[in-house]
């Protein structure tokens, strides 16, 4: 079933380059088509999913996760809806590093994983970066470049692949069991 709800998210949700134009954009559109998109399960079922407005509001929370609250996760809990969108947690990584290497990281930002893959992430993301980062950056020679590669989707479990097949991997890997008995400080001394 996830599988499904997958295809679904992936072959007709997308970014809104402008989240409120687009909904009321997709207001007028569902009103006149009906606002409605059947799809049928793997199981044969049918399921209705709301119209244009739900396809775009769900990559939306990526940027804007306190639109998620009030709603629940299939444990019956609350949904995290605290905390900063995806520009404002690049910022703030960035932000967190060493200043010598700080304008290398805004050249080579690298995005990647399935939410990605949806259609008008780069415009979006490259417009809200924009706007998180701090001016000296945005307005001076100093260049900001957002990489999707084409293979964004995998790109984790090849970065992970290349990683685990390196001589050096052996001696840094861990085991759950060392990290819970050290902690973060283990990271610090395998990797360091």
């Amino acid at each position: 079933m996830a599988f499904a709800y997958e295809q679904i998210k992936e072959k007709h949700c997308f970014v809104a380059e402008n989240f409120s134009a687009e909904l009321k954009k997709a207001a007028l559109y569902d009103s006149s088509k009906g606002g409605k998109n059947s799809f049928r399960l793997p199981d044969g079922r049918d399921i209705t999913v709301g119209g244009a407005s739900e396809l775009c509001q769900a990559p939306e929370a990526l940027f804007n996760p306190s639109m998620l609250s009030g709603l629940s996760s299939s444990r019956h809990s609350p949904v995290e809806t605290h905390g900063d969108g995806i520009s404002t947690l690049l910022q703030h990584t960035i932000e967190k590093c060493d200043h010598s290497i700080r304008p290398e990281l805004y050249k080579s930002m690298l995005v990647c994983g399935g939410p990605a893959m949806f259609p008008g992430m780069k415009r979006r993301l490259h417009r809200e970066m924009l706007s998180v980062m701090p001016q000296t950056t945005s307005s001076s020679s100093l260049k900001y470049r957002l990489h999707l590669p084409p293979q964004r989707r995998h790109s984790s479990y090849i970065g992970g692949s290349i990683l685990a097949s390196l001589p050096l991997f052996h001696q840094i890997k861990m085991k759950r069991s060392e990290y819970a008995e050290c902690g973060p400080s283990l990271v610090d001394r395998k990797c360091c």
